[in-house]
C-alpha cells in the first residue's frame, strides 16, 4: 500500500483556483444583478485579470484582451456618436408590425406576461438575460482563452467584425424605438 502522494505547500492547483474564483465572481455577480446592479465589462475583465494572474498567464491575458478592451472602450467612446452624423433615426414599429400581422411583438409579450403587481421566475430570467448582454461575451471568451487560444481569437475576431459591420449599420441607418 502507498502512502498518499504529499502536495507541496504553496503550489498552485489550477483546477481548484479556477473553480473557487468562478463561483466567487458568480455569488458577486449573482448578488450585484439581485440588487438591480448592471454589471459593466470593466469589472467583468478586470475579475478576469486576477484570475489569469492567479493561474500565472496575466502577461498572455494583457496581450490577447488588448483587443477584446479596444472594442469595449470604442463602443463606450462612440456612444451616441450616430446621432451627430445627421442621419435621421428610423422608427422601425412599422416595419415590425408589417411583419408581424399589424402587432409590435414587445408589446405583445408584455400584455402576455407583464403584471405591475408581481414579479414572475420569466421577469427574473429576462432581467437575468438583459444585464448578461456585455458580461457574457466576455465570459465566453474566456473560457475559449482558458482552452485553447486559436478558439478564442477566431471567437474575437468574429466580435470585432460584428461589432464593427453594427456600428456602420447604426451609423448609417441610425433606428429608434417605438416610443422615441
Amino acid at each position: 500500500m502507498s502512502a498518499p502522494a504529499e502536495t507541496t505547500p504553496g503550489r498552485r492547483r489550477p483546477g481548484v483556483l479556477l473553480i473557487g474564483s468562478l463561483l466567487y465572481l458568480t455569488v458577486i455577480f449573482g448578488v450585484m444583478l439581485w440588487r438591480g446592479i448592471s454589471i459593466e465589462p470593466e469589472w467583468v475583465v478586470l475579475a478576469l485579470l486576477v484570475i489569469a494572474i492567479a493561474l500565472g498567464r496575466g502577461k498572455t491575458f494583457i496581450a490577447d484582451w488588448a483587443p477584446f478592451l479596444l472594442l469595449f472602450f470604442a463602443y463606450e467612446a462612440m456612444r451616441g456618436f450616430a446621432a451627430k452624423t445627421g442621419f435621421a433615426p428610423h422608427d422601425l414599429s412599422g416595419l415590425e408590425r408589417a411583419v408581424f400581422g399589424g402587432t409590435l411583438p414587445t408589446l405583445t409579450l408584455q400584455h402576455a406576461f407583464y403584471r405591475v403587481e408581481t414579479v414572475s421566475p420569466q421577469d427574473v430570467v429576462a432581467m437575468f438575460f438583459y444585464f448578461m448582454h456585455f458580461p457574457m461575451p466576455i465570459l465566453v471568451g474566456f473560457v475559449f482563452w482558458l482552452r485553447s487560444r486559436d478558439h478564442y481569437h477566431r471567437f474575437i475576431a468574429a466580435l470585432l467584425l460584428m461589432a464593427f459591420l453594427s456600428f456602420v449599420t447604426y451609423l448609417f441607418w441610425p433606428s429608434a424605438p417605438p416610443w422615441y
